[in-house]
């Protein structure tokens, strides 16, 4: 909530509505339907839920099995269930980035998992996976996408982690 910069009574919801999923009763997949609904199918917006969902599920620096369960559920009612390990490795790689004591500076290993590729990858699919990554996370076009306000702040920094992994392997490289 404090990276969205969730404030008055969107907090409040925010809360209201954390507290609500944490229920014995809470029906996932009836809310999930209803997500699909409200959100009308777009993937963009799909794959920031999830990627949120990872992002909290790891906030404690552990994937533990009940919450890989519940995100394979998530990822699988959304239509990402093949995306969905790529896409906890490379938070993964994120959280471990921003932990780390080396300030800044990132792991090649990360950088490359951050991407998408191994690294082996070619210099011409280092620059494609930049590329289609900042177009999937960069804010200015999640906006335009219909992404709310509040998750800027995320879309933010998910673009600043891009353009850094990119930097780093661009620089182990030799690339311009």
């Amino acid at each position: 909530m404090d990276q969205m910069k969730l404030t008055g009574q969107s907090r409040i919801d925010a809360q209201q509505a954390f507290r609500h999923g944490r229920q014995a009763d809470f029906d996932l997949t009836k809310e999930l339907e209803q997500f699909r609904h409200v959100t009308q199918g777009r993937a963009e917006l799909s794959q920031m839920f999830l990627e949120i969902q990872i992002q909290t599920a790891l906030s404690d620096g552990e994937l533990h099995a009940n919450e890989k369960q519940i995100l394979s559920i998530i990822a699988n009612k959304l239509g990402m269930a093949s995306q969905l390990d790529a896409l906890l490795a490379r938070w993964q790689a994120e959280f471990s980035h921003h932990q780390s004591p080396q300030g800044n500076k990132m792991p090649l290993t990360d950088a490359y998992v951050m991407l998408g590729l191994a690294d082996s990858a070619s210099d011409q699919d280092i620059k494609r996976a930049y590329r289609k990554l900042m177009n999937e996370h960069h804010p200015d076009k999640l906006v335009a996408k219909g992404l709310p306000e509040e998750m800027m702040a995320l879309a933010k920094t998910k673009a600043q982690d891009i353009q850094a992994a990119y930097e780093c392997i661009k620089t182990s490289r030799g690339m311009r």
